[in-house]
């Protein structure tokens, strides 16, 4: 994770803890009028077993890695997390921020969208569009909306994706550094 990634995680995690629960003399309280919602439920649950299992009643990081565990299967530490499992969690504490967030609930329903997202990023970054249409064209011909290579499907947007970036130049080698007799550098060549 990189360190915006990281600041963007703890400002996230705390909106969604905030919304939920406060510290009460060192414990952990569910604000009242919360809504219950099924992703709330989940982590709740998650971070109650993760507390019996250390004998003590839950904390705020046992929530933080309940949410781990429901956005992505399994508990991981929050500096080993992928980009796909950011966007994941990051996506859960928004329904935990905003258990309303119409967009948040259909990226949770449906996670291709967020896979599709990232992969139309991704190829974005690799290439100029003019580029990524004719490629997408001489692979796909007539089996996509010209113009929208994004509406291809995931595997064919892999594809396009490993082949821009298989396409990108290789980095100018740098001149090897010569040595004199001495094993010093030889600044001369």
């Amino acid at each position: 994770m990189t360190e915006s990634q990281r600041t963007s995680y703890f400002r996230r995690w705390q909106r969604a803890f905030s919304a939920n629960w406060f510290m009460d003399r060192g414990r952990v309280r569910k604000r009242d009028g919360r809504t219950e919602s099924e992703s709330l439920t989940a982590v709740v649950n998650a971070a109650n077993r993760i507390a019996t299992e250390a004998h003590r009643s839950p904390t705020a990081d046992d929530l933080r890695h309940a949410c781990h565990i429901v956005a992505i299967g399994r508990p991981k530490s929050s500096k080993e997390i992928t980009n796909a499992e950011i966007d994941r969690i990051w996506l859960l504490f928004s329904l935990l921020t905003d258990p309303d967030n119409v967009d948040a609930v259909v990226k949770w329903q449906h996670p291709e969208i967020g896979e599709r997202e990232r992969l139309v990023k991704w190829i974005s970054s690799l290439a100029p569009d003019a580029t990524i249409l004719v490629i997408a064209r001489n692979a796909f011909g007539d089996a996509f909306d010209f113009g929208h290579w994004q509406s291809l499907d995931i595997p064919k947007l892999k594809w396009l994706g490993k082949t821009l970036r298989s396409r990108q130049p290789a980095p100018e080698p740098q001149p090897a550094l010569a040595y004199d007799q001495n094993g010093d550098p030889d600044w001369t060549v």
